[in-house]
């Protein structure tokens, strides 16, 4: 990804024009051009790279409403894909929120991200990559798709190392979609600290309400199940995984 000041003037000077645009018509087109050329695939990459580098971007109006409703909420959930996201976000907000770190609120909205309690849902890596591995292939589920600038190739893995030459390979993590991108990688500030204050686990989630006081009200639908069928993964297969997540492993086993 592009790191130089000429790059962050680049991506200012895009938002802009598609702000400016936005009441003809072309600025989701424009925007969406921006981030081609600089090489992302989901548009919304472009935003989280800023925030790594701390470049401050317009937020845009749906951004802006998502902010708004989180702040009318009074929680913040930090959605991380695989981990039963769609239902705990379903359930507090009455909708699916965007996949967002919390380095991108940290920079959005700082007074919101640092004073509200947040949460987020973490899975063993394991389990989890074999989840999306099995969402990937399927393309997604009854309620979601997979991202389509990865679905046809995610749909074509032939098999589990297909997967794991995908992850190994990329150039960045903006080369992934979010299903595969390590947990670490959403709950951690510029630094790579922890910066979620509630951090269950997978196992604990119908516990959730007694964990964060703030969801003792909290009822939560089971949304966004993927296709389920075996997955054996061989002893070098189990490796790569370690090695890939392995600040997940790190964070999980060390919370």
């Amino acid at each position: 990804m592009p790191t130089s000041p000429k790059a962050a003037l680049a991506l200012q000077q895009g938002e802009s024009a598609a702000r400016r645009s936005q009441a003809t018509g072309p600025a989701l087109p424009l925007f969406g051009h921006v981030t081609r050329l600089m090489g992302f695939r989901l548009q919304t990459d472009l935003h989280e790279w800023a925030s790594e580098i701390g470049v401050r971007l317009p937020l845009g109006t749906k951004r802006q409403e998502r902010i708004d409703l989180i702040a009318r909420r009074g929680i913040l959930f930090i959605h991380v894909p695989k981990n039963a996201g769609t239902s705990v976000a379903t359930a507090l907000y009455g909708r699916a929120l965007s996949h967002e770190s919390m380095r991108l609120f940290l920079d959005a909205a700082p007074r919101l991200a640092r004073t509200l309690p947040s949460v987020a849902i973490l899975r063993d890596p394991v389990e989890r990559f074999a989840s999306a591995y099995r969402y990937a292939r399927d393309g997604g589920s009854r309620h979601r798709n997979v991202a389509p600038p990865f679905r046809d190739r995610y749909m074509r893995f032939g098999s589990v190392d297909d997967a794991l030459d995908h992850l190994e390979q990329a150039r960045s993590l903006y080369h992934i979609d979010h299903i595969f991108r390590p947990q670490s990688w959403y709950i951690t500030d510029r630094q790579g600290r922890p910066a979620v204050r509630h951090l269950i686990d997978l196992r604990d989630i119908a516990h959730l309400p007694d964990r964060v006081p703030e969801l003792r009200t909290l009822r939560l639908p089971h949304l966004n199940e993927s296709r389920s069928y075996p997955l054996t993964l061989t002893d070098r297969q189990q490796e790569r995984i370690r090695a890939f997540y392995r600040a997940d492993f790190a964070l999980f086993d060390g919370r």
